[in-house]
């Protein structure tokens, strides 16, 4: 019953040597991260050729569509951002 954003990584990525060690790496260190701004991420799934990943779902605009409808964002907000 809960909502939650999904990421499905690119079959072509998938299929890389070692790519998936390196993102089950990842996905242990992601853990070890407790921190209000940052989302959850569950455990990697795999069904089939397509391999996931669950997140916490964050409500609001995607950055690439704030991007389409006004265009980069200015230097001074992206450093804003990033702090």
């Amino acid at each position: 019953g809960e909502r939650v954003a999904l990421k499905v990584l690119a079959p072509g990525l998938v299929g890389a040597p070692g790519f998936l060690a390196g993102i089950k790496r990842a996905w242990g260190l992601a853990q070890r991260v407790e921190h209000a701004v940052f989302v959850r991420l569950g455990a990697p799934g795999r069904q089939g050729d397509l391999v996931f990943f669950t997140m916490d779902l964050v409500d609001g605009e995607a950055l690439q569509a704030s991007v389409d409808r006004s265009g980069p964002l200015p230097a001074e907000r992206v450093l804003t951002l990033v702090r």
